[in-house]
């Protein structure tokens, strides 16, 4: 067990280093207020999460992650949702395999951390039944970085919470391996999920159990059994009856091809594409978010895995009439590793991580950088969610 743990700190250590952050701060013009907090997965060294003030991104608590109580065992936090309704905030970490849960009001974890049989990775919330669904890590290297800590489940994983914690109530089979994306829709009765290896994308009935399943690329490959890791779903968000996913694209040792990156357009009810739009094959299309009042949407583009910049930046896009079209794109050069994304409540801010060490924040508008911030040691920003500070 020494052998392994000491093993498990040394690539832990490696992957930090490749996640290193660059040093000192930086608020480029004078930002309008965002009346909010921003919390922030750390997933490198330090086993934190940030909470920024959204106005000017300065920091205003580092909140300590120890979900394993084992030595030498990195917790990588990694992805964030908030029931501001109910007073909680949540938290996937990939090294622990577990969930933890805590107070918005004083950034305190409630009750134990829930340990799931596979790695998490990301996860939707239902705050009218205070249900999570958790989706997972792969078993893939996602970064380049030689990560590949998580599993080959086909498993949506349902958890309960309330003010004393949370449980593990059931779980759906979606018939492919590492469903990574996952969205919930506006009236919480359909999530949608997208397996990274398959290359298939599900939707979920979680009234009745049922899943039903399609190939986002039937002309390549339509037999569930087939792992592709072709496309690489990462992302979805669901609104309006559409489901928006993000494709990584790149390399395909599969089909021995370089593919572009991709965000898909599927209309849910019938389980159909619509439209796409195409990036470059050095782009990585990463996560993705809806516009709260209008139908667009923001696309953090991770750019090269080994942390050049390739097409790494922001991206706008607006759909109407079944389309996709791309509106502006950000202009700052230095962008790297661009990871989490998220909007502010009125729909006026966007603010992005980078693997690299870099919170940002642009106007909604035309993608203007309105601050940044860097943090000084190897802690890897990942997923981002705003707080409104009213809540």
């Amino acid at each position: 067990m020494g052998i392994i743990l000491i093993r498990r700190s040394i690539f832990f250590l490696s992957l930090s280093l490749f996640f290193l952050a660059c040093e000192g701060d930086a608020v480029v013009n004078s930002p309008s207020t965002s009346s909010g907090y921003l919390y922030v997965a750390l997933q490198g060294m330090g086993d934190q999460v940030a909470v920024l003030n959204a106005d000017d991104l300065s920091l205003e608590e580092l909140v300590d992650v120890n979900f394993s109580n084992t030595p030498n065992q990195m917790e990588m936090p990694h992805y964030i949702v908030l029931d501001e309704v109910n007073g909680y905030w949540f938290l996937t970490t990939m090294g622990a395999s577990s969930i933890g849960m805590f107070s918005l009001d004083t950034n305190e974890m409630i009750g134990d951390p829930l340990l799931l049989n596979d790695s998490p990775a990301l996860f939707e919330i239902d705050i009218s039944t205070k249900t999570l669904y958790v989706s997972r890590m792969p078993n893939v290297d996602l970064t380049g970085g030689g990560m590949m800590m998580g599993s080959d489940s086909f498993v949506i994983d349902k958890v309960n919470y309330d003010s004393s914690g949370m449980l593990l109530s059931g779980s759906y089979d979606t018939g492919h391996s590492s469903p990574h994306a996952i969205s919930i829709n506006e009236s919480s009765d359909k999530v949608v999920t997208a397996s990274i290896t398959h290359d298939y994308i599900s939707k979920i009935d979680v009234l009745s159990g049922t899943v039903e399943s399609v190939s986002l690329e039937a002309s390549i490959n339509d037999s569930p059994s087939v792992e592709m890791n072709r496309l690489k779903p990462l992302e979805v968000v669901q609104k309006n009856g559409f489901a928006f996913i993000t494709c990584m694209g790149g390399y395909s040792s599969t089909t021995q091809e370089n593919l572009s990156g991709q965000v898909q357009m599927w209309d849910v009810a019938s389980m159909t594409m619509l439209s796409s739009i195409e990036f470059g094959v050095d782009s990585n299309p990463w996560h993705i978010a809806h516009d709260p009042n209008q139908n667009i949407l923001y696309v953090a583009l991770s750019g090269n895995l080994d942390g050049t910049e390739g097409e790494s930046k922001v991206v706008k896009l607006s759909y109407q009439n079944n389309e996709l079209s791309a509106d502006f794109e950000s202009d700052q050069s230095g962008l790297t590793l661009l990871h989490g994304i998220e909007i502010s409540d009125d729909g006026q801010f966007v603010f992005v991580s980078s693997r690299s060490g870099g919170i940002y924040k642009f106007s909604s508008n035309n993608l203007e950088l309105l601050a940044s911030t860097s943090f000084t040691y190897m802690q890897a920003p990942g997923g981002i969610a705003f707080k409104n500070a009213s809540n």
